[in-house]
């Protein structure tokens, strides 16, 4: 808990998803390591949808804003920043969000999201694996099987100074600006 949270709401997807689950209870997990009772979160579920990440903020808007907004997937992140948004609340001033699963849009979100990747390229050559072991006899089916994962920290928890060459960029783009800058004042004296 490196930004000292007490407060949480949780979007979690479906009701009757075994992932959704799953996520809920790494949630759940994750409070209980940290101190967090049961009384200071709050759970949302419908749909893995960036519409329903709009009406979960909706709801938590209505209820009290949390100091952070854990959602199961980065739909639902994106669908809560674009309500907080819209209602005038700044991410992550105001609160700080994160997704899961590192979709290519979590870069290009703004802010930019804070998510969990869990390389769905290993996940799939796995899952691959796990198939035809279980055909050819060499391995009996399990409930869970889990891949690996990696935090991504990012603008939307607050996390700038963790994006890989962040201040490179901002120094090239403010060169960069400058030279525009001197380039319209040269073109006024023409």
């Amino acid at each position: 808990n490196d930004h000292h949270v007490k407060t949480l709401a949780f979007v979690r997807g479906p009701q009757n998803s075994g992932e959704a689950e799953l996520r809920r209870q790494a949630f759940e997990d994750a409070c209980e390591r940290h101190g967090i009772r049961p009384e200071q979160r709050r759970m949302y579920s419908n749909s893995w949808a960036v519409e329903f990440g709009e009406k979960a903020a909706a709801e938590i808007i209505a209820d009290g804003i949390p100091e952070a907004i854990v959602c199961a997937n980065d739909w639902l992140a994106m669908g809560v920043i674009s309500k907080l948004k819209e209602t005038g609340r700044k991410v992550p001033d105001d609160v700080l969000v994160t997704g899961f699963d590192d979709i290519p849009d979590a870069k290009y979100h703004s802010p930019r999201l804070t998510t969990v990747n869990r390389d769905f390229a290993s996940v799939s050559c796995a899952a691959c694996r796990y198939i035809v072991d279980i055909a050819d006899g060499r391995r009996q089916p399990s409930a869970h099987d889990y891949s690996p994962f990696v935090l991504v920290a990012s603008e939307s928890c607050g996390c700038h100074d963790s994006i890989p060459g962040r201040d490179e960029v901002k120094n090239k783009y403010q060169s960069l600006l400058g030279s525009v800058r001197r380039l319209y004042r040269v073109q006024d004296t023409f």
